[in-house]
């Protein structure tokens, strides 16, 4: 089948478009992450390059600055926080609400 056929049957069946996926290392293995499940995930490979255009392969903490230098209110702070200090400061301050999704937008 051509790939104008293809097209066609695909855009008629009304299939969403899927993007090819990419494999993220969670720590960089320059930073001294494996290849380890717990450490890899699979992202659209758009939002994988987009990850490593704004921030290479920096520590949390050094994203965090960038983050809280360029884009935010500077009234307000992003913190990259150890994962066994999460449960801990949840105990001191309460919990937290979890993000909600929102679509992407154009810019």
């Amino acid at each position: 089948m051509s790939w104008q056929a293809r097209k066609w049957q695909d855009d008629n069946n009304r299939r969403p478009y899927r993007e090819a996926e990419s494999t993220h290392h969670r720590r960089p293995r320059s930073l001294g992450g494996d290849n380890s499940e717990r450490n890899l995930i699979e992202l659209p490979r758009s939002r994988h390059c987009a990850w490593h255009t704004l921030f290479q392969n920096w520590t949390p903490e050094r994203i965090a600055d960038e983050i809280n230098n360029r884009y935010l209110d500077p009234d307000v702070k992003f913190v990259a926080v150890p994962a066994d200090m999460v449960i801990e400061l949840q105990r001191m301050f309460g919990q937290y609400l979890p993000a909600t999704e929102h679509p992407a937008k154009t810019c």
